[in-house]
């Protein structure tokens, strides 16, 4: 049962980041799914007396069966993550409007609202490299339906796009001879926080030359106010001028993914991993701090530390060779070992600001 004070100081929380914060209302719609899993925890106990309940929060959070979206199996990793931030800015603000309530919220008990961690495992990061984006763009396209995935799937390393904004993008926001995206809510993108960028594609030329073809093709069809991931008819052999994206596209996005890893005997991760994809092979090939700040950019982030805390985390073969070059052994073509002095000297000016 869930208690009624609890539901309302909710209720206020999001109102606050409704009207005061002044997030969208799909973010704010998103929250509230989040923070239901803190009322269904907490059942009838007022949420300001909960720092002792067993189990604890993150611990209710990756116990199977807690989905709130009427699908079966456990939260993501992602997901818990995203429920625990929700929660920690609840009560941040709780803290601060209702002081006498919430005084036994303790910030080392907040410190504690984080996903659990497993022991004894390693999970190395799922993703899209290049290598499969160009093996999956190497398959013979069986119908119009396998050309328009193929290019979606090439498109989305290039570019890092989420794929809310991908599937909501018009034609006329796309300058393949330029590399530029303009993710403009204004031109219908939906963009995460309805933030508002032009960015840009990596110089990778077989997958450029995927992306270009399909460009053509719905140019030639299409008016500018279409998406560029087009809608088909039911037998799958033309397009269809439609110019509002909605969200099953982006199941419509999925399915298509999965069946051309199928196809291309390569594991199935969701398109998201394809960002993950283009960030990682982005900071790959930054040397400098201004190539760091650039990728940072073109992900839409509001601050490099964002990026380096989501993809910064090098694998272990990359480690593996870092670790090498401290030790004296020159890897050959690594950019990092050609100009390390200046970059050391970047990195010196960057933290002497930082601690001015």
């Amino acid at each position: 049962m869930i208690r009624r004070m609890n539901y309302r100081h909710v209720k206020a929380f999001l109102a606050y980041e409704m009207d005061i914060r002044q997030l969208t209302p799909k973010t704010v719609n998103r929250n509230w799914g989040h923070l239901r899993h803190l009322l269904e925890w907490a059942d009838d106990a007022f949420l300001g007396e909960v720092t002792h309940r067993v189990p604890p929060f993150p611990a209710y959070l990756a116990a199977d069966g807690r989905r709130n979206d009427g699908r079966s199996g456990k939260l993501s990793n992602s997901m818990i993550a995203g429920t625990c931030r929700v929660v920690r800015a609840f009560y941040d603000w709780a803290k601060r409007t209702y002081p006498a309530r919430y005084e036994d919220v303790d910030p080392e008990w907040l410190e504690t609202i984080k996903p659990v961690r497993l022991q004894g495992s390693v999970k190395e990061r799922e993703l899209y490299t290049v290598e499969d984006v160009q093996t999956i763009c190497a398959l013979k396209p069986t119908c119009l339906c396998d050309e328009r995935d193929i290019a979606g799937v090439a498109f989305m390393l290039l570019s890092g796009i989420r794929v809310g904004a991908f599937v909501t993008m018009p034609i006329k926001a796309v300058d393949i001879g330029a590399r530029t995206v303009r993710q403009w809510p204004a031109l219908g993108v939906q963009t995460k926080n309805a933030k508002a960028a032009t960015t840009y594609l990596l110089e990778i030329p077989d997958l450029l030359e995927i992306v270009q073809a399909w460009d053509a093709r719905v140019r030639k069809k299409l008016s500018p106010e279409a998406l560029w991931y087009a809608k088909l008819t039911r037998d799958g052999e033309e397009l269809l001028e439609r110019t509002v994206g909605h969200v099953g596209r982006r199941e419509l996005l999925a399915r298509g993914l999965a069946r051309l890893c199928a196809r291309a005997n390569i594991a199935y991760h969701s398109p998201h991993k394809l960002r993950h994809g283009h960030a990682v092979y982005a900071m790959s090939h930054a040397t400098t701090i201004a190539d760091f700040k650039a990728v940072s950019q073109n992900l839409m982030h509001a601050s490099l530390g964002i990026t380096d805390r989501v993809y910064g985390v090098l694998q272990g073969e990359d480690v593996q060779a870092r670790i090498k070059s401290l030790s004296g052994d020159v890897i050959a073509g690594d950019p990092a070992n050609q100009d390390r002095a200046a970059i050391v000297a970047q990195i010196q000016e960057l933290a002497a600001k930082l601690t001015a």
